[in-house]
């Protein structure tokens, strides 16, 4: 499918091919905490999606098409300049490589399925706040106020979440909410009543939750939406996911699961995933919490941690993997869960000793500060620790 190219005018130029994603024409990722101070309250931090990995755009978000950066990034798909999309793109390229759906393939179907039209606002990602009761292992101050309390980080800045509420949603088609926890945000709970007062015709909603808070307040909002998808990120169970993600409880998580698998018999259409971030301290305990998966009939979905510092899959050495790829054969390779797991593993890519060093380090220093101690969590992870010594 053709796409128009335009020059920094907004002008139309001509009509060239079909681009490598259609996500500078069709979505919009769009976040409020950013480490860059906004220059009027008329700029705005965006992306063309969430996966985008090189610097974002800080503009009149109402006027995006006159940016040249913007336009930059659409020359860029239609080329198919992988020098520079192999950088900015590269988590879809990554999931595609191991066999995973990844955002990219998403928009794309949905394009050419002529179900989303190019030049209309089909997408919205808004992330409003870094507001957050956690402190996740992989996670950063821009995405957790916990964090950045602890750290004592002062410089972050909020961009003028009213700029969304200016843009034309009556033809939005697919709303996503993350955070933080945007369960706790007062600012998404503003947004998805401005959506549910302004428009007849609501997108399906898209959030990710860590699960701590399910109240009466946020199902009552989930009930307005026809089409609902909630995205669980729930990395292991019991104490591996409680280490994980700080100070959060696993039955309480596991309570608040229950209620959302009860609500699903009276929402005409919701849908419930799990979101599972695979890293060295997931991986090396995966026999304590992947039985629990492999009971559930949600659908289940890994994902490889990224950031070299956080226990990415490549800073585990060979003989750790061996023990993990011997117990997944043992369940048995047609599992879909099994599957994509050794896929995962398959493209982990090679070890390297400098992140399973900048991972140890990290991490005793995050032990020290948050008062718990890793090597509690198994044999294999105290090994995997004192090999650096």
């Amino acid at each position: 499918m053709a796409v128009a190219a335009y020059n920094r005018y907004g002008r139309e130029m001509s009509k060239l091919t079909q681009p490598f994603c259609y996500a500078p024409w069709t979505s919009l990722y769009v976040r409020s905490t950013s480490d860059k101070k906004p220059k009027s309250s008329k700029q705005t931090e965006f992306s063309p999606c969430c996966m985008w990995k090189t610097e974002p755009v800080y503009y009149n978000i109402a006027k995006r098409e006159k940016s040249r950066q913007w336009q930059l990034i659409k020359k860029r798909m239609l080329e198919n300049d992988m020098e520079f999309l192999s950088t900015s793109c590269v988590e879809c390229i990554v999931d595609e490589k191991r066999g995973e759906p990844s955002v990219r393939q998403y928009i794309n179907r949905m394009v050419e399925s002529k179900e989303w039209k190019l030049g209309e606002l089909n997408q919205l990602d808004f992330r409003p706040s870094n507001l957050c009761n956690l402190k996740c292992a992989m996670c950063d101050p821009f995405n957790s106020s916990l964090i950045a309390e602890e750290q004592n980080i002062k410089k972050i800045y909020q961009f003028n979440s009213e700029n969304v509420y200016k843009l034309d949603l009556s033809r939005l088609k697919h709303l996503k909410i993350l955070g933080g926890e945007p369960s706790i945000q007062s600012e998404v709970h503003n947004f998805l009543h401005h959506m549910i007062n302004t428009y007849k015709e609501l997108p399906r909603l898209d959030f990710t939750s860590n699960m701590t808070n399910v109240n009466k307040k946020w199902t009552d909002i989930i009930n307005k939406f026809d089409e609902v998808s909630i995205s669980m990120s729930i990395d292991g169970t019991g104490e591996t996911f409680e280490y994980l993600r700080q100070p959060a409880r696993w039955h309480i998580v596991e309570r608040n699961i229950n209620t959302l698998k009860q609500l699903q018999t009276t929402h005409k259409d919701l849908e419930l995933t799990y979101h599972v971030t695979i890293g060295a301290i997931a991986l090396l305990t995966i026999e304590d919490w992947f039985p629990y998966f492999l009971n559930e009939k949600l659908s289940v979905h890994f994902y490889p941690i990224m950031g070299n510092n956080n226990g990415t899959l490549n800073s585990i050495p060979s003989s750790y993997i061996d023990t993990v790829v011997e117990y997944l054969q043992g369940i048995g390779k047609e599992h879909p869960l099994v599957e994509s797991m050794l896929s995962m593993i398959k493209n982990k890519g090679i070890y390297q000793k400098k992140f399973h060093r900048q991972f140890v380090e990290r991490t005793r220093r995050l032990d020290i500060l948050r008062n718990r101690d890793v090597n509690k969590l198994s044999p294999r992870i105290k090994s995997y620790m004192d090999e650096i010594g």
